[in-house]
C-alpha cells in the first residue's frame, strides 16, 4: 500500500485494497465492465430509436430532443453580434507572426487562441 509523506495510506490506495477486498476484483475492471455494459444498453436503445424514425416529422422531434439535451449540457448558444476581443501580444518569427490574443461571446467567459500569419505575405504562402 503507497503511503503519503506522514506515512498515511494513501485515499486511492484505500479504495482500490476496499474495492479488491469487498469484492475481489479490480477497481479499474470493475470501472470497465460498468461502461461497457451501460455502453451496449445505451447503444441498443439508440438503434431501436433510430429503427422507429421512418418519416420526416418523427426525425424532427427527436432531432429537437437532441438539441434540448445539448443545450442542456453545454448552454445556451453564444450570441455572435457581439464579441470581445482583446489582442495580447504579437510573437515576431522570422517567417510567421504569432498573434495570441483571447475573446469572449459571454461577460467573464474567455477563449485563448492564437493567429499564425505569415510574416512575407505572398501568392503562395496562403492557408486557411
Amino acid at each position: 500500500m503507497k503511503h503519503n509523506k506522514f506515512n498515511m495510506p494513501l485515499k486511492i490506495s484505500r479504495y482500490r485494497d476496499f474495492v479488491r477486498e469487498r469484492l475481489s476484483v479490480e477497481p479499474c475492471r470493475m470501472m470497465e465492465e460498468f461502461f461497457s455494459a451501460e455502453g451496449r444498453v445505451v447503444f441498443a436503445e439508440r438503434e431501436a430509436l433510430r429503427h422507429k424514425i421512418t418519416r420526416l416529422e418523427i426525425w424532427n422531434k427527436e432531432r429537437e430532443r437532441i438539441r434540448k439535451n445539448l443545450i442542456l449540457g453545454i448552454g445556451e448558444e453564444p450570441n455572435l453580434q457581439h464579441v470581445d476581443l482583446k489582442n495580447m501580444r504579437v510573437i515576431r518569427k522570422p517567417a510567421i507572426n504569432i498573434y495570441k490574443f483571447i475573446f469572449s461571446f459571454r461577460p467573464g467567459d474567455w477563449i485563448p487562441a492564437n493567429l499564425y500569419a505569415p510574416s512575407v505575405v505572398s501568392n503562395k504562402n496562403f492557408v486557411i
